[in-house]
């Protein structure tokens, strides 16, 4: 993990903790922070639907864009902003439209892990996988499985 997306991920985590937002990383961070060979260009967090609120009013501080529903995702809220020149991608009820109708990410938390003294709380490497799969992103969903995680 490069020096600024860590520096990135603790700001933004510290942000999060202070407030008591519950929230977990995911997409390629994620799998970098499991070991797993992968460039990251962004930072996924989700964020527990009870905490809208707290984040919300938390996001305001920042320039930020809302992205509205469309035909590929359903997310109840999300949100995109930048922190030294990261990209992060805060998604609230992380929802994918597809075929067979609407996954619903489960919000979970599977594990946390400290980094120079701040939380990070992990979310699931397999329901990404799963996410990764229904969002046509073969090349993660072969990464993933390499690895020995694979989803239902």
């Amino acid at each position: 993990m490069g020096k600024n997306i860590q520096n990135t991920l603790l700001k933004i985590a510290r942000e999060l903790n202070e407030n008591e937002i519950s929230w977990a990383l995911g997409g390629s961070l994620l799998i970098k922070l499991s070991n797993i060979n992968t460039t990251v260009a962004d930072i996924d967090i989700l964020v527990d639907e009870k905490d809208f609120q707290k984040l919300d009013e938390l996001i305001k501080k920042y320039h930020f864009t809302y992205i509205s529903k469309n035909k590929k995702y359903a997310t109840s809220h999300f949100y995109t902003i930048t922190i030294d020149n990261v990209d992060i991608d805060i998604m609230v009820g992380f929802k994918i439209r597809t075929t067979n109708g609407i996954y619903s990410f489960p919000f979970k938390i599977t594990k946390e892990i400290v980094i120079d003294g701040e939380k990070i709380y992990l979310s699931s490497l397999k329901e990404w996988g799963k996410a990764y799969q229904l969002m046509d992103r073969t090349d993660k969903v072969k990464m993933l499985i390499k690895a020995g995680i694979t989803h239902d």
